[in-house]
């Protein structure tokens, strides 16, 4: 049906559509329609650009000039097809967008120091609003590596921060299946990465409580496969529903069993302080990744404190309202009451944002 409108559409304006020989507007004047019609996609769903994609355009299309400004809505209520009008010269256009879903990456839960091994509690998985090159957007190739440098919390991690190597755990003793992992029947030890097997487990201490599901030799190196029995995670204080923002006093730590070794389970705190809860749990429950996005942080029609200016110069704080929710780090669109002018800004915190 939508393939169907678009024909007929097309058909309708066919007086938009020229030869490539008669006509004269240059092809960037199309490119530059396209990203404008990204850019206002954008504002409307509190985007960023570059998250919309256009369908394509009949390849006749020649765009022709409109000085006034073309004027840009959408049409129904599935917010598929943008229609964009001009007065001056009197032409429309239908065009099919979509909002692109944002890709997770992995970023630091706190400041980390050039040196570092990394751990579970040292990262955090949260959705990318912007296009971050080169981003790692699995847990399992940062876990057990070397940090290179020092990075601050919340920046993401690429492979040239990371050394090329790995620490993993080195079986020192024979250990019978079921036997409880002790301090001394193991050592951490670092290997090349292309000494690491494959599915080996994370280069931390073996969590209080865990134990190996087979007989492992001295001189092994220790397997995610072959730990099972308990780990030390956080696990719900009482009933808690979906949305709640998550805080301390709501869970506690707690020795559990763990039957999926490939089940990641929160065992921080900490770089949890803007998420919130995706399901209801039970008193008792562990949180696991999947149980957390971040949190919306400021809500459409509530007072929102924007700050404009930068850390070196002068910065002004301003009460707005905001037209959008909006999570930690989203872009939204927020209004000046008193000049009725709407302004753009990123989310930095409880009812705080700052200027584009």
């Amino acid at each position: 049906m939508l393939k169907l409108l678009l024909g007929l559409c097309i058909g309708l304006y066919a007086g938009f559509l020229l030869p490539a020989q008669a006509a004269d507007t240059p092809a960037a004047a199309r490119d530059r329609l396209v990203q404008d019609v990204k850019t206002w996609v954008g504002g409307q769903s509190g985007v960023s650009a570059e998250r919309v994609e256009v369908g394509p355009l009949d390849g006749r299309l020649r765009v022709s000039p409109c000085p006034p400004g073309a004027r840009m809505d959408f049409p129904f209520p599935s917010k598929e097809l943008v229609r964009v009008r001009c007065d001056i010269p009197v032409w429309q256009l239908f065009i099919q967008v979509s909002v692109r879903a944002p890709k997770n990456i992995v970023v630091a839960a706190r400041n980390l120091a050039a040196g570092t091994f990394l751990a579970e509690a040292d990262l955090v998985v949260r959705p990318a609003e912007m296009a971050e090159a080169e981003a790692l957007e699995d847990r399992s190739a940062v876990v057990g590596r070397l940090l290179k440098r020092d990075l601050v919390r919340g920046r993401s991690f690429r492979p040239q921060d990371l050394d090329d190597s790995a620490r993993v755990v080195r079986i020192t003793a024979a250990l019978a299946a079921g036997n409880l992992f002790k301090p001394e029947g193991y050592r951490l030890e670092v290997l090349s990465r292309s000494s690491v097997p494959a599915g080996a487990a994370p280069g931390v201490a073996p969590a209080e409580g865990s134990r190996v599901v087979r007989d492992l030799p001295a001189g092994h190196i220790l397997l995610a496969t072959d730990v099972s029995e308990g780990r030390l995670v956080l696990v719900a204080r009482q009933n808690l529903s979906a949305g709640q923002q998550i805080d301390a006093g709501m869970f506690e730590s707690r020795l559990v069993a763990n039957r999926d070794p490939g089940q990641r389970f929160y065992t921080s705190i900490e770089g949890l302080e803007y998420s919130a809860l995706t399901r209801n749990m039970q008193a008792g429950e562990p949180l696991r990744a999947s149980d957390v996005r971040l949190a919306v942080l400021v809500q459409r029609g509530q007072s929102v404190l924007l700050s404009v200016g930068g850390a070196q110069g002068l910065q002004i704080s301003v009460r707005v309202e905001a037209l959008q929710d909006g999570r930690l780090g989203e872009q939204i669109q927020l209004k000046n009451p008193e000049s009725g002018r709407v302004l753009g800004g990123v989310v930095t915190g409880k009812n705080t944002a700052r200027g584009l």
